[in-house]
């Protein structure tokens, strides 16, 4: 009995345990909607570690922990949450604390430093500027150097906007647009450390706003007229909709604006900026990165590293430019990402011509395409071609009217000689009772009929490859532009940092003119990219029937640079050398059932077979009518001298009713052996066809054959170019590491970035060469809706599992 119990508690205690249980804290800036976004933000990164760390684990954020700090008037801001972080710091439950602004990270470094370090581990993932803000890291580290805290910064951030800004519209006077909670944060020494940071600014009018655009609005007007440009920082109270208030209006000055959070802002109308990613999706993604290598791998926070580098590319908005009368050059064109501009990966909507694409909606325009309605035309044609020969077939009616008059200078006694008129009409029906030949050719008719229909949707497959085959080459060539600007986003990324410590050190002046050449090699890269992606642009709206001057851009989720899931189970089949035949004899099945030049052949071999049935049908056709009429005859003397009773009497016999009935039979005795000849001739079109379909087989088995050898050593290509990427990238981003903190020369930099961009290229193009490859085997077997249709793109694998289990293989395991 006492084992029985113990036993039971001890499953209580361990098969049965609670799980462990995460409770957080959340020191909060304020209450304003653009806070409580932020917090939601992080909130979903949070719970979002759960499925990282397994169903053991169970995450809460108690209403009570998140609330915002009490005001008082007694106490400063700053105050208030110095006494906000203390508080959560003493409640025992809470396991790990949040600063969702910048103020609070600023209040949990300055706690940090002077307790020497934190009791639990407090992460601060929004940061205005780590060196304006004065946080505490090791000076020559990418650390925190705080125990139990971390931060994510995005360095030189100012430095990268303020550089590329001042290249596209130099100016010496700037305004500057700061959340009101940095500015009382930092106080009077911000614009102090602005100017010390950006030499190339003479004066500097920092513009506070709060959770509304309307104050700062107003004050426009009083804007000194010298400021040359706007720079709009992180307004971490406002909210998307005032903000986007407050650009339009400062828009309304004429003065160019530049974003610090780029891409964002600059779809809103700004008019440029180099942030390509959302920064709030980054700095969540990097929270549960780093509550996840704390948790589970037990690395400390001050050894998790603080800086995110981030390689942001030019984007110039094209409507502001041109609203507030900004030249651009050629150069900045070509390293720019033209948002609503005429070409130019990245850019959104319908705006200006710009017509948004994805694969299904260019494969729509096969529906109703141009290049179709000959065909369709033709269907009409025949169906009215039907009707003619059952028109053969109907009762036809004839009708007849005639007369005559004898010569009153030739007239004698004589009956024949009489002076006298007639006049006679008539009507005649005709009804064919049997006709082989009449049933044949309606039959033939409608064979035609049937022929053309089914010849409008092979010509519609064939479109469909047209366009898709041209779609994923503009695609590819979004894709190469996408790859320069990214390099060249790298390029101005050690650019911008050489040219700064060049300022100190003078031997890496050098350096700083090589990497020039290399920012102009990759300017030009990015134009000769843009020229590809005109060109395919242009091939694309050929084959779509569209205007020549109506740019396209392909959606982001056709040229993800990733080989998607069941193409690479696709390689499992492949790889298998036992499997590989089962998979070929598969596809070409398939492909000889769908094929469009295949079908096309069939077809035509099966009307031949008919044309032929039916000419052996009347060859000695006989053909069985019927007919009836009636004719009236009216006879009159128009001569006096002979109108006597006699002659009237006479006349009048000529005055009758006529008709006729009969039944005919005609049935054909020679003809030359024309008919003989005519089916020899089709047995002979018959043979040419069959021998043509099987050398269409023959030559889409080799073509098969062909595909599925080039698609694996694509994929094979993608494989090993993937892990020289990736193999390069981590040692380009050591390397750059270490350049920032002055440990290696420009030199090593460039050395490792020529590798990385090297390998890069080489990613991007086995990438697409893979998918070229594949969209055409698939084009060979009827499966272009493939990336379009989930039906269409699970009927090729329940093909090969049923091929596979017939043979008597193991499946490899489907991925959904």
């Amino acid at each position: 009995m006492n084992t029985i119990i113990g036993l039971i508690i001890s499953l209580s205690q361990n098969g049965f345990a609670a799980p462990d249980e995460l409770v957080f804290g959340i020191l909060r800036d304020g209450d304003t909607p653009a806070e409580l976004q932020r917090i939601n933000s992080y909130m979903q990164a949070i719970k979002g570690l759960e499925a990282h760390f397994g169903p053991e684990v169970e995450i809460r954020i108690p209403v009570e922990y998140r609330q915002p700090p009490r005001k008082t008037e007694d106490n400063t801001l700053l105050e208030e949450q110095e006494e906000k972080l203390k508080s959560l710091l003493a409640i025992k439950e809470i396991d790990y604390i949040i600063a969702s602004g910048p103020i609070g990270a600023k209040i949990v470094s300055d706690y940090g430093q002077k307790r020497q370090g934190l009791s639990k581990p407090v992460f601060a993932p929004t940061v205005y500027d780590a060196q304006l803000q004065g946080l505490a890291r090791e000076e020559y580290g990418n650390v925190s150097g705080i125990t139990n805290f971390h931060f994510v910064d995005i360095p030189y951030t100012f430095e990268h906007d303020l550089t590329a800004f001042s290249d596209i519209v130099p100016f010496s006077d700037l305004a500057v647009v700061v959340d009101e909670q940095v500015v009382q944060m930092l106080g009077k020494k911000l614009k102090e450390n602005l100017l010390r940071r950006f030499p190339q600014v003479r004066n500097l009018e920092i513009l506070s706003v709060g959770d509304s655009a309307s104050p700062l609005i107003s004050q426009l007007a009083s804007l000194p007229e010298t400021i040359e440009g706007i720079y709009i920082t992180e307004t971490y109270s406002m909210g998307e909709d005032q903000r986007k208030l407050l650009i339009e209006n400062l828009n309304k000055l004429k003065k160019p604006t530049f974003s610090r959070l780029g891409k964002k802002d600059v779809e809103m109308g700004v008019f440029g900026g180099l942030m390509s990613k959302d920064t709030q999706v980054l700095r969540s993604d990097f929270l549960q990165e780093s509550i996840k290598k704390h948790y589970l791998d037990k690395t400390p926070l001050k050894d998790l590293p603080v800086h995110v580098n981030v390689y942001g590319n030019l984007m110039i908005n094209i409507e502001t430019t041109a609203s507030i009368g900004v030249a651009l050059s050629w150069d900045v064109l070509a390293e720019a990402q033209q948002i609503n501009g005429r070409t130019g990966y990245g850019r959104f909507g319908m705006t200006d011509g710009v017509e948004e694409l994805n694969l299904a909606s260019v494969l729509d325009v096969s529906d109703e395409h141009p290049l179709l309605r000959a065909e369709k035309e033709n269907t009409v044609l025949l169906e009215y071609g039907i009707k003619k020969e059952e028109s053969k077939t109907l009762p036809t009616l004839d009708a007849s009217f005639g007369g005559f008059l004898n010569d009153p200078d030739r007239a004698d006694q004589s009956l024949n000689l009489l002076p006298w008129y007639n006049v006679n009409t008539g009507v005649q029906v005709h009804q064919t009772l049997f006709s082989p030949g009449a049933q044949s050719a309606i039959r033939l008719s409608e064979e035609k009929y049937r022929f053309a229909t089914e010849n409008v949707e092979r010509k519609k497959e064939l479109l469909r490859q047209d366009l898709a085959r041209v779609y994923m080459q503009l695609c590819h060539a979004f894709a190469q532009e996408h790859g320069y600007r990214e390099m060249l986003g790298h390029a101005r990324n050690i650019y911008d940092i050489a040219l700064r410590r060049s300022k100190k050190d003078s031997k890496l002046q050098v350096d700083v003119l090589q990497l020039d050449a290399i920012l102009q090699k990759y300017k030009k890269g990015v134009l000769d990219a843009q020229a590809k992606t005109r060109q395919m642009e242009i091939a694309l709206n050929k084959v779509m029937w569209k205007p020549l001057d109506r740019s396209v851009q392909v959606t982001q989720r056709d040229i993800l640079l990733k080989v998607p899931a069941k193409e690479a189970l696709l390689m499992g089949y492949m790889k298998d050398p036992q499997s590989f035949p089962v998979f070929t004899k598969t596809l070409l099945e398939r492909g000889i059932s769908s094929n469009i030049d295949i079908k096309t052949k069939r077809a035509k071999q099966e009307y031949k077979r008919v044309e032929l049935d039916e000419r052996k049908k009347t060859m000695f056709d006989p053909t069985i009518g019927a007919y009836g009429g009636a004719r009236l005859n009216l006879a009159q003397p128009y001569d006096e001298r002979f109108d006597s009773d006699l002659l009237k009497d006479t006349i009048s016999q000529r005055d009758n009713l006529d008709w006729t009935a009969g039944v005919y039979v005609q049935v054909p005795l020679f003809d030359g052996f024309y008919k003989k000849h005519e089916l020899s001739q089709k047995y002979a079109e018959i043979a040419q066809e069959k021998y043509l379909v099987q050398n269409a087989e023959r030559t889409l088995e080799a073509d098969i054959r062909q595909q599925l050898i080039e698609i694996n050593a694509r994929y094979r290509s993608i494989v090993l170019n993937n892990r020289a990427k990736e193999r390069s990238f981590s040692g380009f981003e050591a390397v750059l590491s270490d350049y920032e903190q002055g440990n290696v020369a420009v030199s090593d930099v460039l050395s490792i970035h020529s590798i990385a961009t090297e390998s890069y290229f080489e990613h991007i193009r086995s990438l697409f060469l893979f998918r070229s490859a594949f969209l055409s085997l698939l084009g060979e077997v009827g499966l272009l809706d493939y990336y379009v249709d989930q039906k269409i793109s699970e009927e090729i694998f329940d093909e090969l599992n049923t091929a596979y289990r017939q043979n008597g293989f193991t499946l490899p395991n489907r991925s959904r």
